[in-house]
């Protein structure tokens, strides 16, 4: 095993270690804690055990990126080698399939858990500056790698089921989304109370606060860490049944058409219309091309429809209100919207830069504003049915959703975070035009350590002040697109 899947790990150290984007991300972190202890030093008098909330925010941040970015990052593990022609190569070499699979998911989870060891020094700080003991340390660190374990699991399934990333991201995201948010919604009874109890012991957030906790003395493998190992145990037996299944297969090399499942072809007689009238054509190219059409609308109905429909059937039979309901729908619909939206952010632009076409877009006579803003039209016009859903959830609920709307749209909370939205939009498209791979998990690590850091230090005086900062930051995004699209162009 040992002298068969190094080659994998190999190969995986060496361009880790040559890549510029390693060194952006570790960089980032970096910079993000020392503001963090910035903030705890200055706080110190007012708060005490300084090293367990510095060892808390590292934590906790760690889980979350792990849930938003560990998709993107893992479900890319077998989709890149099928959309390359490498996996023929692969299996030419005589190697079991069950190297290749472990190989290439082996390279991948070594990367994240050096990323995730990379911060011991500042973990080693606040055991130091006290309030943290080892067994605290050890044991999130532990709960941590299961919880990476687990979500990597769950992407080598679905890369190894599905040919593309964007596919197999969007699957990846809806199965953690079940798990940590769906599930523990449903009804406590039955079949689904014991399924609730079951996620929520293995649940990392709840395992990482028990941990947190002042005076804690659990043990340091507690039952999250087993059920979560389980759990990816199951994942990668199924990845390598499914990897034998579908690797074979053929795989169309291009750019996909949207981050759901391919619908299969059209029936018999169906005729399949041209571009639509008195609509500009970059609009219904990119509805088609990159969404996926009407095929992919009607693929993410019944998507939505079964994250919908597993939380709210058991709801409806415990008796819950129809406010309580609506609220679920409106929640889910805009979750799933947000991370569908995150994902195509990272397409728009980037299928066009991973394919050279930018030249052919500089050659229509629109100016590259309009063509940008043409593309973004036909992705959002995919994104129909989480508008159809929300809506409808806040009909069933009006008045209280109307009334809540009043209160929260004077408050600088409520717009700072509609520009923070845009500002991971306009961020993952800037990063598309850099990055061949990975765009949107460089995106949500700066993402979640610029909210996490930043927001303390400007609304302890005016809120207002960081929603004007922000504004101006996504203005300035905005331009350096353009103008990167433009140098793109003319490179071609």
């Amino acid at each position: 095993m040992r002298l068969q899947v190094a080659p994998f790990l190999t190969r995986a150290l060496r361009i880790d270690g040559r890549s510029g984007r390693t060194y952006m991300l570790r960089g980032a972190l970096v910079a993000g804690m020392l503001l963090v202890l910035a903030g705890i030093y200055d706080s110190s008098a007012w708060f005490g055990a300084p090293g367990l909330r510095l060892f808390g925010w590292v934590a906790r941040v760690n889980f979350f990126l792990i849930l938003a970015a560990g998709p993107t990052y893992f479900a890319g593990v077998l989709t890149e080698e099928k959309q390359a022609g490498r996996l023929e190569l692969l299996e030419v070499t005589g190697l079991r399939s069950i190297w290749i699979l472990l190989g290439t998911f082996g390279a991948q989870l070594l990367a994240a858990v050096l990323l995730l060891l990379s911060q011991m020094p500042f973990t080693m700080l606040a055991v130091t500056l006290g309030g943290v003991s080892l067994r605290q340390v050890a044991a999130a660190y532990a709960c941590l790698l299961a919880h990476l374990l687990m979500v990597g699991a769950a992407g080598l399934l679905c890369s190894a089921a599905l040919p593309r990333t964007g596919e197999a991201a969007f699957l990846t995201t809806l199965l953690l989304g079940l798990f940590f948010f769906a599930v523990p919604w449903a009804a406590p009874s039955s079949i689904f109370g014991v399924l609730t109890r079951w996620v929520e012991l293995g649940s990392a957030m709840g395992r990482l606060e028990e941990v947190l906790a002042t005076g804690f003395g659990g043990i340091v493998l507690g039952a999250q860490f087993w059920i979560d190992v389980a759990i990816a145990l199951v994942f990668l037996v199924a990845g390598w049944w499914a990897f034998l299944l579908t690797a074979r297969r053929a795989t169309e090399r291009g750019p996909g058409r949207g981050a759901l499942p391919i619908p299969p072809p059209p029936r018999r007689g169906r005729v399949v219309g041209g571009v639509w009238s008195n609509c500009n054509p970059l609009i219904w190219k990119d509805f088609q091309f990159i969404m996926g059409g009407r095929d992919g609308v009607w693929e993410r109905c019944k998507w939505l429809a079964v994250l919908l429909l597993l939380p709210t059937v058991p709801m409806v039979f415990a008796g819950a209100g129809i406010d309580e309901i609506a609220g679920t729908v409106m929640v889910l619909a805009l979750v799933a919207g947000f991370v569908d939206a995150s994902v195509q952010a990272s397409r728009v632009l980037g299928v066009e830069y991973r394919w050279g076409t930018m030249s052919s877009l500089a050659l229509l006579p629109h100016s590259v504003a309009s063509v940008a803003w043409h593309k973004v039209i036909g992705c959002a016009l995919g994104l129909a049915p989480y508008v159809v859903a929300f809506v409808v959830g806040a009909a069933l609920c009006a008045p209280e959703f109307l009334s809540g709307l009043d209160e929260v749209v004077g408050e600088p909370s409520f717009w700072y975070a509609v520009v923070q939205v845009l500002f991971l939009w306009h961020l993952t498209a800037y990063l598309s035009l850099h990055m061949r791979r990975g765009p949107l998990l460089l995106a949500w690590a700066i993402w979640i350590v610029g909210n996490t850091v930043v927001p303390p230090f400007f609304f302890l005086s005016n809120g207002w002040i960081l929603l004007l900062v922000m504004c101006v930051v996504v203005l300035v995004l905005h331009s350096r697109i353009l103008a990167l699209i433009r140098r793109i162009a003319a490179a071609e």
